[in-house]
């Protein structure tokens, strides 16, 4: 399964390598920081993408973020 993480912080981390070990990949990664960001497609070989730019088609989307 393809997947997105919106929100890289220690939360959004911590699903992306859960996801990871049960076999999904991970695609692109996004959010406000851009350290954060590329950190964490580095980590995971995926796309460092900003707000702006258009998203792959994936199967699963995770939202990580601050309510």
């Amino acid at each position: 399964m393809n997947t997105i993480l919106a929100g890289p912080g220690r939360a959004g981390t911590a699903l992306c390598l859960a996801a990871a070990s049960a076999g999904h990949r991970v695609v692109a990664v996004l959010g406000r920081r851009p350290e954060a960001v590329e950190g964490a497609a580095a980590r995971f070989d995926a796309v460092a993408f900003g707000f702006d730019d258009d998203l792959p088609a994936v199967d699963l989307l995770m939202v990580a973020v601050r309510d």
